[in-house]
């Protein structure tokens, strides 16, 4: 009959496979058995059901880890099983104790790919005691799912080293000098050529010390890597490269929160050959 239509509902536990497509004939008979000529040879006419899109599954296990630097926290999720019908995972995040990270905050990140973390670095300018709430969707067309939300307190960035300056440079050291802080606990340097993009990888300070540098008021155990002379902290670094000219990189710490850095360039003494070596053979 011309304009009919009908509903095809599935029973529980009989719903079809999400993103898939059926094909369903209708088979127009008439009196005696007689087809509609309008069909296929076959009798029968295709109808193609549309993919019909699932909502997706929302990750779960929102988790930020222990804070390590003052200008950033990671975030960890789980991911729901495959399939989980998202087309991509939107991480949101707000300020405040009681703040909804999706109605009034931002969306900082949005992934395609089925990663299960980030980085979210919100600067060095931030308060002690900030509070953001971050929260992650599932993503398609359909609709959103939103995992429980999380909570980071944030840490204070320690105050940077000021004064910087190099003490001296010959004949195969450089000594680096800034203001000691009774507000920092410690510090950290790292150096590269002033030709380099990145600093190395491992921190200069002796691992004894778990790699600060601290003056003698905090120093552990009594093990000292630095020296403090009426108020300015010192750190030598033996150096071999004539010349070379260098960047370091002094990072303020306290607690276990890595804070502001600054930068201290300085230059190697030029070798010159003993005088000796420049007399002419007799």
């Amino acid at each position: 009959v011309n304009g009919t239509s009908y509903t095809l509902s599935f029973e529980p536990g009989a719903v079809p496979d999400y993103d898939m497509s059926y094909d369903f004939w209708i088979s127009a008979v008439g009196q005696g058995g007689s087809r509609d000529s309008s069909c296929a040879e076959s009798g029968t006419c295709t109808v193609k059901m549309p993919i019909c899109t699932a909502p997706p599954i929302a990750p779960n296990n929102l988790t930020l880890n222990a804070q390590t630097r003052c200008d950033r926290v990671t975030l960890t999720w789980v991911l729901a099983s495959q399939p989980d019908y998202a087309e991509s995972y939107r991480l949101y995040r707000c300020e405040g104790a009681g703040c909804d990270p999706v109605t009034q905050g931002t969306l900082i990140h949005e992934e395609a790919s089925r990663l299960n973390d980030f980085t979210d670095v919100y600067g060095t300018n931030v308060s002690d005691g900030t509070v953001y709430r971050y929260q992650i969707a599932a993503h398609n067309t359909r609709t959103d799912t939103f995992s429980p939300t999380a909570k980071a307190v944030v840490a204070a960035c320690a105050p940077p080293a000021q004064g910087g300056s190099v003490l001296s440079q010959c004949p195969d050291h450089l000594t680096l000098t800034w203001d000691a802080d009774n507000a920092v606990d410690g510090y950290t340097l790292t150096r590269k050529l002033l030709t380099d993009a990145d600093y190395i990888d491992a921190p200069l300070i002796d691992a004894a010390t778990n790699g600060y540098c601290y003056d003698v008021a905090t120093a552990p155990d009594g093990v000292l890597d630095c020296t403090t002379v009426a108020g300015k902290i010192r750190w030598t670094d033996v150096v071999q490269e004539s010349s070379t000219r260098y960047v370091y990189k002094v990072e303020s710490i306290v607690g276990d929160i890595m804070g502001n850095a600054v930068e201290i360039q300085a230059r190697a003494c030029p070798y010159f050959p003993k005088w000796h070596s420049l007399l002419p053979n007799f």
